[in-house]
């Protein structure tokens, strides 16, 4: 018996709530305000959320059953072509046949299918064989790993059925498609009915970093955010930052003018080819807690670059995230530094008079290296506001073409 499939491919856009997860998490302005009021300012911020993943809810959930065919577009990122499409139908079909000896018989079955397509030839969906989608779990990794297919269909023709989604469930299909000519990763969360009589879709998200794996059903993505570089001294300096994901978070510190390192170079920690490389390390980190690189054996009056990379547990690479810093000047209280600047009331309390014999830089700094104010003076007499210091010693500093002057004073 052959039985005669038609399909007519058409899109019919849905789009009814678009929710984005905002991964410039609120505690990074916090995280500046606790620095700006214990230094005065921060030395160096990387980039914010270099990576998240992009997620659609489809709310209320989209639900196709019927005779159809019906199908649904499934636009991942929003730029008003459709990289998939889902169709479900259902099918009726009889005939009536006379035999030899004038007998008449009728015979009728249904035929019931979901299936999922590509639009675009560089898409696909993770399956077997060059037809069969996976059903994935929650958790389950999308990435270029996986074997990816053309197009799924399940089926239901009378009581056999054939497909790893009918009756199962929330399940999800892994993708890949292109944005700009660059792979990316994603999920569509689909339950098929029994038989195969109808299907809901509810959501679909995908990792904006391309060419990095995501796990069907994240909404969040593997990577870091939020670095901070403070407590820049001649030869240390450290990095706090935001961990994503669990898992096992990498650095390299090489100078502004090498080449930027992959990730793998930064996992591996010997930086790009022909770099030289400052300081390197790893550690543990568990996601959504923040945490601390300290950095030491730098070189002072340097400009460098950190790079940083997280895996998670379950093998996810992120790209390369980085912040430039500079190193301090490696120099102590020079013997210029009295002839050079005056300062009075000593010690000050609100207020500090400075008497320069030539314009320059001024910095203020703690004893611990940390900058508590910057400002360019004219030669001559200028005063500082320092009532919002905390009490201690101090350390100013001019800075001039060719000299670095510096000179101690006392805040009450």
């Amino acid at each position: 018996m052959i039985i005669k499939k038609m399909f007519i491919f058409m899109h019919l856009k849905n789009i009814l709530s678009m929710k984005k997860i905002d991964k410039k998490h609120s505690k990074l302005a916090s995280k500046l305000a606790s620095y700006s009021a214990a230094t005065g300012a921060f030395l160096a911020v990387g980039t914010v959320a270099q990576g998240q993943v992009v997620y659609t809810d489809e709310t209320p959930d989209i639900y196709m059953t019927g005779i159809g065919p019906n199908y649904h577009g499934i636009d991942m990122n929003t730029d008003m072509t459709d990289e998939f499409t889902i169709n479900q139908s259902i099918n009726f079909s009889s005939y009536v046949y006379t035999t030899y000896s004038g007998s008449v018989y009728t015979s009728s079955w249904t035929y019931s299918y979901v299936g999922i397509s590509k639009v675009n030839p560089t898409d696909g969906m993770m399956g077997e064989y060059s037809y069969k989608a996976n059903g994935l779990d929650s958790g389950s990794v999308v990435d270029a790993a996986d074997g990816f297919i053309l197009e799924n269909y399940s089926y239901n023709i009378g009581s056999n059925s054939w497909g790893n989604f009918e009756g199962q469930g929330d399940k999800y299909v892994g993708v890949k498609f292109d944005i700009s000519g660059e792979t990316h990763y994603g999920w569509i969360l689909i339950n098929v009915d029994s038989y195969n009589s109808g299907v809901t879709i509810k959501g679909y998200g995908y990792e904006s970093q391309a060419g990095v794996g995501i796990h069907a059903g994240d909404t969040v993505g593997v990577y870091t955010d939020d670095i901070i570089i403070s407590n820049i001294t001649a030869t240390t300096a450290d990095a706090d930052f935001f961990p994503s994901a669990t898992g096992t978070t990498y650095y390299v510190v090489q100078p502004q003018t090498d080449v930027m390192p992959t990730p793998a170079e930064v996992v591996s920690g010997t930086g790009s080819t022909g770099a030289t490389v400052a300081a390197s390390g790893n550690k543990a980190v568990v996601a959504g807690v923040d945490d601390v690189f300290n950095m030491t054996g730098l070189t002072h009056s340097t400009a460098y670059a950190m790079y940083v990379v997280i895996v998670d547990a379950a093998g996810i690479t992120s790209l390369v995230d980085s912040v430039p810093f500079t190193t301090l000047l490696n120099v102590g209280l020079s013997d210029n530094g009295i002839e050079n600047i005056k300062v009075f009331p000593v010690p000050a309390s609100d207020q500090l008079t400075l008497e320069l014999n030539s314009s320059g830089i001024i910095v203020i700094r703690d004893l611990s290296g940390r900058e508590m104010y910057r400002s360019e003076k004219e030669a001559g007499r200028s005063i500082i506001d320092i009532s919002a210091f905390a009490s201690g010693t101090y350390i100013i500093e001019q800075q001039t073409d060719d000299t670095v002057s510096k000179i101690k004073f006392i805040k009450q």
